[in-house]
């Protein structure tokens, strides 16, 4: 379950060999909830079904616009529905009804579709990310270094899958962008969460913040909320998080729903054309699979790879783990796989390559990015 080196904080990986079951992939498959958003923080800032992101036309798919066309159309020729506001049917009765036809149907390819609409309406908004981020006006005020390592250390306390630090680390990464894209300072946001909540230091509130995704991030995928003393010591007292999601719900809306690679990856994770070609084709075999695109995908939420396609990203951590495990001589990309993601395999391997050569050299032993701070100041045992 860990890696050669279990004994340093900076190094050990708890996910590293570990095997997920199908309750873990499931809680993934659906990702975050747009029922539980809406209501644990959308309706309070005025969002519904109607309009989520650049419309809900283009956040959800066709087989869930089609229910709500039919859900709305009960509604105005039934007398007894009518009685009911068409704010209530939208708010408390579609999205049960969109999200359960999904599950109902047992294959949750509108789920995966979703997924993708999200995406891509995400990749869009961040198409001047690189400009904006090399440029002299991004700022990321006094933001702890290690706040991706704290995500995925207590999401590992918490005993969430790893799919919840992920989304949170990529919620927390849109709120810096969308606070630079605004023209605001980010250290104004932390200043004023410091005060807020009595912190020490302006480091500590995004510790805060991110702990505060992490607890979002659980909600949404229907996980229980954070152990009450988990974060005590690092802020010195149990904290209520639910109103410090509000600040990330309320500066990024909608973008909370935000797809991962590895909500995606469980989709793929179901398909056979995933492990075509794979030699013996056993469930060992496939669980190194699943195990490789797992490493690859924490490796790449701990780098500035957010802005890219989320689907562009699955679909190379798909490309490079099946090429670790295919014969050198046979293509790791298939036209199944292109057809699901929508990319070629020339497309894709442009990103494999420098995830190989400078991110992760070796799926099967993946290497946080932190572990040499480890070497810097001594190697604190777990």
């Amino acid at each position: 379950m860990a890696n050669d080196n279990t004994q340093s904080v900076w190094t050990y990986d708890p996910w590293l060999g570990l095997d997920r079951d199908e309750d873990d992939l499931a809680i993934a498959r659906r990702g975050p909830s747009c029922v539980l958003y809406l209501q644990r923080h959308g309706y309070a800032a005025g969002e519904d079904l109607r309009r989520l992101g650049p419309g809900s036309e283009k956040l959800l798919p066709a087989s869930a616009r089609s229910v709500s066309l039919t859900v709305m159309r009960c509604h105005r020729l039934s007398s007894s529905l009518r009685k009911l506001p068409a704010d209530i049917m939208v708010r408390y009765v579609l999205p049960y009804v969109i999200e359960a036809d999904d599950e109902e149907s047992g294959n949750g390819f509108s789920d995966f579709q979703r997924m993708r609409r999200i995406d891509f309406a995400i990749s869009g908004e961040l198409e001047n990310f690189r400009e904006l981020r090399e440029s002299e006006a991004w700022s990321m005020g006094d933001r702890h270094p290690l706040w991706k390592k704290f995500c995925f250390d207590y999401a590992y306390v918490c005993d969430y899958d790893q799919v919840v630090s992920i989304h949170a680390i990529n919620m927390i990464s849109y709120l810096w962008w969308k606070l630079n894209h605004d023209g605001s300072d980010p250290q104004v946001m932390l200043e004023e969460v410091k005060q807020e909540y009595a912190l020490v230091e302006t480091c500590l509130a995004s510790l805060l913040l991110a702990t505060a995704a992490l607890s979002l991030s659980a909600a949404l995928h229907g996980a229980p909320p954070p152990q009450a003393d988990a974060f005590s010591r690092v802020f010195g007292r149990a904290i209520e998080l639910k109103p410090v999601e509000a600040i990330i719900a309320q500066k990024i809306g909608w973008r909370c729903l935000y797809t991962t690679t590895d909500h995606m990856l469980s989709h793929l994770f179901s398909l056979d054309c995933t492990y075509e070609g794979l030699s013996p084709r056993t469930e060992e075999t496939q669980q190194e699979l699943v195990r490789r695109c797992a490493n690859i995908s924490r490796i790449c939420a701990c780098h500035e790879l957010f802005h890219y396609s989320q689907t562009l990203i699955t679909a190379s951590i798909v490309f490079y783990a099946r090429r670790s495990m295919l014969p050198s001589d046979e293509d790791p990309w298939t036209s199944d796989l292109q057809g699901l993601t929508g990319f070629s395999g020339d497309l894709v391997s442009q990103l494999v390559t420098p995830l190989q050569e400078r991110l992760i050299p070796d799926p099967a032993h993946p290497v946080w990015p932190w572990a040499h701070v480890g070497e810097a100041l001594g190697n604190t045992e777990v």
